[in-house]
Protein backbone atom coordinates (compact mmCIF):
# COMPACT_ATOMS: atom_id res chain seq x y z
CA UNK A 1 0.00 0.00 0.00
CA UNK A 2 1.70 3.37 -1.08
CA UNK A 3 0.78 6.15 1.27
CA UNK A 4 1.19 10.12 -0.50
CA UNK A 5 1.88 12.28 2.76
CA UNK A 6 2.80 15.33 0.30
CA UNK A 7 1.20 16.28 -2.70
CA UNK A 8 1.46 20.31 -3.90
CA UNK A 9 -0.71 20.76 -6.64
CA UNK A 10 1.11 24.17 -7.41
CA UNK A 11 4.21 22.85 -8.11
CA UNK A 12 2.80 19.29 -9.02
CA UNK A 13 5.14 17.66 -6.73
CA UNK A 14 3.98 14.62 -4.63
CA UNK A 15 5.91 12.11 -2.23
CA UNK A 16 4.81 8.79 -1.40
CA UNK A 17 6.43 5.84 0.64
CA UNK A 18 5.19 2.40 0.55
CA UNK A 19 7.19 0.46 2.82
CA UNK A 20 7.00 -3.51 2.47
CA UNK A 21 7.72 -6.42 5.05
CA UNK A 22 8.31 -9.65 2.95
CA UNK A 23 8.93 -13.19 5.06
CA UNK A 24 10.35 -16.05 2.87
CA UNK A 25 10.17 -19.55 3.51
CA UNK A 26 12.24 -21.66 2.58
CA UNK A 27 11.82 -23.29 -0.95
CA UNK A 28 13.42 -24.95 -3.43
CA UNK A 29 13.99 -21.55 -5.32
CA UNK A 30 15.90 -20.55 -2.04
CA UNK A 31 18.07 -23.54 -2.67
CA UNK A 32 18.79 -22.63 -6.24
CA UNK A 33 20.06 -18.86 -5.41
CA UNK A 34 16.98 -17.01 -7.06
CA UNK A 35 15.90 -15.61 -3.84
CA UNK A 36 17.14 -14.79 -0.32
CA UNK A 37 15.21 -16.67 2.29
CA UNK A 38 14.26 -14.57 5.65
CA UNK A 39 12.36 -11.68 6.47
CA UNK A 40 13.47 -8.65 4.28
CA UNK A 41 12.11 -4.89 4.60
CA UNK A 42 12.16 -2.82 2.01
CA UNK A 43 11.77 1.36 2.68
CA UNK A 44 10.96 2.80 -0.53
CA UNK A 45 10.52 6.68 -1.35
CA UNK A 46 9.03 8.09 -4.42
CA UNK A 47 9.13 11.64 -5.89
CA UNK A 48 6.56 12.71 -8.89
CA UNK A 49 6.26 16.01 -10.93
CA UNK A 50 6.01 16.73 -14.30
CA UNK A 51 8.28 18.68 -17.12
CA UNK A 52 5.91 19.72 -19.76
CA UNK A 53 3.80 17.28 -21.15
CA UNK A 54 5.72 14.67 -19.58
CA UNK A 55 5.73 12.84 -15.97
CA UNK A 56 8.43 11.70 -13.96
CA UNK A 57 9.28 9.56 -11.32
CA UNK A 58 12.33 8.72 -9.25
CA UNK A 59 12.64 6.35 -6.32
CA UNK A 60 15.49 5.79 -4.09
CA UNK A 61 15.19 3.31 -0.45
CA UNK A 62 17.01 0.83 1.24
CA UNK A 63 16.11 -3.11 1.50
CA UNK A 64 17.34 -4.88 4.76
CA UNK A 65 17.29 -8.33 4.73
CA UNK A 66 18.03 -10.97 7.39
CA UNK A 67 19.42 -13.70 5.65
CA UNK A 68 20.95 -11.46 2.02
CA UNK A 69 22.92 -8.69 1.79
CA UNK A 70 20.97 -5.34 2.43
CA UNK A 71 21.13 -3.21 -0.64
CA UNK A 72 19.83 0.41 -1.93
CA UNK A 73 16.93 0.67 -4.66
CA UNK A 74 17.15 3.46 -6.56
CA UNK A 75 15.55 4.24 -10.45
CA UNK A 76 13.92 7.15 -12.49
CA UNK A 77 10.81 6.96 -14.80
CA UNK A 78 9.56 9.03 -17.32
CA UNK A 79 6.33 8.78 -19.13
CA UNK A 80 3.93 10.63 -21.51
CA UNK A 81 0.33 10.42 -21.35
CA UNK A 82 -0.88 9.52 -25.37
CA UNK A 83 -4.70 9.73 -24.77
CA UNK A 84 -7.00 9.85 -21.54
CA UNK A 85 -6.63 5.58 -21.59
CA UNK A 86 -2.92 4.61 -22.72
CA UNK A 87 0.67 6.30 -20.91
CA UNK A 88 3.85 5.05 -22.59
CA UNK A 89 6.88 4.76 -19.98
CA UNK A 90 10.69 4.42 -20.00
CA UNK A 91 12.53 3.29 -16.60
CA UNK A 92 16.46 2.93 -15.07
CA UNK A 93 16.10 0.85 -12.24
CA UNK A 94 19.30 -0.34 -9.73
CA UNK A 95 19.64 -2.16 -6.97
CA UNK A 96 22.42 -2.78 -4.75
CA UNK A 97 25.50 -0.70 -3.33
CA UNK A 98 25.78 1.94 -5.96
CA UNK A 99 28.60 0.76 -7.56
CA UNK A 100 27.89 -0.29 -11.41
CA UNK A 101 29.97 -3.60 -10.91
CA UNK A 102 28.14 -5.29 -7.75
CA UNK A 103 24.22 -3.26 -8.97
CA UNK A 104 21.84 -5.14 -11.17
CA UNK A 105 20.84 -2.59 -13.59
CA UNK A 106 17.61 -2.90 -15.55
CA UNK A 107 15.91 -0.56 -18.40
CA UNK A 108 12.26 -1.29 -18.70
CA UNK A 109 9.71 -0.03 -21.34
CA UNK A 110 5.92 0.40 -19.91
CA UNK A 111 2.26 1.02 -20.71
CA UNK A 112 -0.60 1.94 -18.47
CA UNK A 113 -4.06 1.20 -19.84
CA UNK A 114 -6.73 2.71 -18.99
CA UNK A 115 -9.53 -0.17 -18.18
CA UNK A 116 -12.30 1.44 -16.07
CA UNK A 117 -12.41 4.67 -13.83
CA UNK A 118 -10.45 2.50 -10.80
CA UNK A 119 -8.64 -0.10 -12.75
CA UNK A 120 -5.48 0.29 -14.86
CA UNK A 121 -3.57 -2.49 -16.31
CA UNK A 122 0.16 -2.38 -15.97
CA UNK A 123 2.41 -4.09 -18.99
CA UNK A 124 6.28 -3.92 -18.75
CA UNK A 125 9.27 -5.51 -20.37
CA UNK A 126 12.86 -4.84 -19.87
CA UNK A 127 16.36 -6.77 -19.25
CA UNK A 128 19.89 -5.76 -16.96
CA UNK A 129 22.38 -3.86 -18.80
CA UNK A 130 25.24 -4.82 -16.80
CA UNK A 131 26.68 -8.54 -15.77
CA UNK A 132 26.96 -8.11 -11.94
CA UNK A 133 29.76 -10.86 -10.89
CA UNK A 134 29.89 -12.28 -14.50
CA UNK A 135 26.35 -13.23 -14.53
CA UNK A 136 24.15 -13.16 -17.95
CA UNK A 137 21.98 -10.47 -18.35
CA UNK A 138 18.25 -11.33 -17.66
CA UNK A 139 14.71 -10.63 -19.35
CA UNK A 140 11.85 -9.54 -17.48
CA UNK A 141 8.41 -8.79 -17.54
CA UNK A 142 5.41 -7.44 -14.91
CA UNK A 143 1.83 -7.40 -15.37
CA UNK A 144 -0.21 -5.97 -12.75
CA UNK A 145 -3.71 -4.59 -12.14
CA UNK A 146 -3.57 -1.46 -9.97
CA UNK A 147 -6.44 -0.60 -8.33
CA UNK A 148 -7.30 2.99 -7.14
CA UNK A 149 -9.92 4.07 -4.80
Amino acid sequence: MKWRFFDDAASGLAISAYPQLAFNNPTSSEQRGLVDGGTTLVLPFEFQGTLGSLEWNAEIGRSFSERGEDEWLYGFAIGRKINDQLELAAELHGAGRFAYEDDEVVVNFGVRLKLAEHQTLLVSVGRSVNKVHGEELTYLGYLGLQLTY
